[in-house]
């Protein structure tokens, strides 16, 4: 791309030992309360994209067998882990069951935090950071993955999108990536406004140059 365009740059935070540490530390004690949701599939143990896509794989078959159509929406948020609001989140931390004093060193590790950035070896002046978690922190992609968890939640009560038996398979995530299934437009329609209700409400938005859409109906082989 464009070496002049900041987008197509990523940025990483290179953070101190200590705050590493901190992140280790947390993640191994207050694991139970940083579980995400069985539909999401980044970052966790036991959990990877091959499993993702099997689920998807399967649902689609299951679906074809049955002389049903599915269609297929694949959404990528932009900058995702930059645009975390530190209140919702922290919010969330609570009420999965993180410790208040665990989420009271996260607040004040994240909420009080200056930042310079480094180009061609030169430094900016400092500044404060208001949003987002840390690229390549250890504890972030998990923490972005809790903070976007209830939007796979209310994609499943909804219950529109694809189901096998009681089992609810119509919207799946990676981190920052979320897939769609519905055997409907109708049930494809609801579900992209609930997720547009929902990237308002969090400062999220998906890239729309990234979105791809499926319309699967008769279809021998099927490949991602």
């Amino acid at each position: 791309g464009n070496k002049q365009c900041s987008d197509n740059y990523r940025s990483l935070t290179i953070g101190t030992g200590l705050s590493k540490l901190l992140d280790i530390i947390i993640q191994k004690q207050q694991s139970a309360a940083l579980s995400a949701s069985d539909l999401q599939f980044g970052f966790k143990a036991n959990s990877s994209t091959s499993m993702c896509t099997f689920m998807v794989l399967e649902t689609i078959e299951y679906y074809k067998s049955r002389g049903g159509n599915v269609h297929v929406l694949l959404l990528d948020a932009s900058k995702a882990f930059d645009r975390v609001n530190y209140i919702k989140l922290f919010d969330k931390l609570l009420s999965k069951g993180m410790c208040p004093l665990t989420v009271r060193l996260l607040l004040s590790m994240y909420t009080n935090q200056k930042l310079q950035v480094k180009w061609n070896s030169r430094l900016s002046s400092k500044f404060d950071v208001t949003n987002g978690v840390r690229q390549g922190g250890v504890l972030s992609p998990l923490l972005f993955s809790l903070y976007v968890d209830d939007l796979l939640v209310k994609l499943k009560e909804n219950g529109i999108g694809c189901n096998i038996g009681q089992h609810f398979v119509g919207a799946f995530g990676y981190a920052d990536d979320l897939i769609l299934l519905s055997p409907t437009v109708y049930g494809m329609e609801i579900m992209i406004k609930i997720c547009e209700d929902y990237a308002d409400e969090h400062s999220i938005i998906f890239n729309g140059k990234r979105a791809c859409i499926w319309y699967l109906e008769n279809i021998d082989t099927i490949q991602f």
